[in-house]
């Protein structure tokens, strides 16, 4: 998404679920997204490591705020998708929470879903992060502009209403309306999350 944002021509690769076992040990680190980076002279350095690879991304394409105080916000919202200190150690992430869910045979979903909504684990990480948007007239993480922190919080909530559909809009307008105002500032990203390839969790 940093690469759409920024304008930036890429190759959108994908492994197959079946070919993957024969391309595993080939990736550094076993671990998918990577990006494989051509400089001018040639050389090919493949980047691991999905957030350290998002944040070079978006350092390079300014999207990490125009001040210090932009800087904060947008690392704090990363924080916040990514892993909330003092939460139970089993639904810490709410990322890895949703992708759990989306994992999970039909019949555990339901008890899954109920542990998303359980105050200390979704609300909880939601309630945080709709401050920061509340205290930004621009209805954005920081500045604005949109920013590596929309992007991060894009996908994340995404994922949450792809494994509960409405949970959001039933309970956390705010974030339906931030997605909106990202994807009416960056036509070419809403395109390119109407028509790209799905991916398989």
């Amino acid at each position: 998404m940093i690469l759409i944002v920024s304008g930036t021509p890429f190759e959108d690769c994908r492994i197959e679920v079946s070919d993957w076992p024969s391309k595993k040990s080939t990736i550094p680190g076993g671990k998918l997204p990577i990006l494989e980076v051509t400089t001018p002279c040639g050389k090919k350095t493949m980047m691991t490591e999905s957030m350290a690879t998002a944040r070079y991304l978006a350092k390079q394409h300014n999207l990490m705020g125009e001040t210090d105080e932009d800087y904060y916000k947008i690392e704090k919202t990363i924080g916040e998708v990514g892993n909330i200190s003092n939460m139970k150690p089993q639904c810490s992430d709410l990322h890895d929470l949703a992708y759990k869910i989306a994992r999970a045979p039909d019949a555990e979903k339901p008890k899954l879903i109920e542990e998303l909504k359980k105050p200390e684990n979704a609300p909880r990480l939601l309630n945080l992060m709709s401050e920061t948007l509340k205290s930004n007239p621009s209805e954005l993480v920081a500045g604005g502009k949109v920013s590596l922190g929309d992007i991060a919080l894009l996908c994340t909530l995404d994922q949450v209403e792809a494994v509960y559909p409405g949970f959001l809009k039933e309970n956390y307008a705010i974030f339906v309306a931030h997605r909106e105002r990202v994807l009416a500032l960056q036509p070419k990203l809403a395109e390119h999350i109407k028509t790209r390839p799905k991916t398989i969790v």
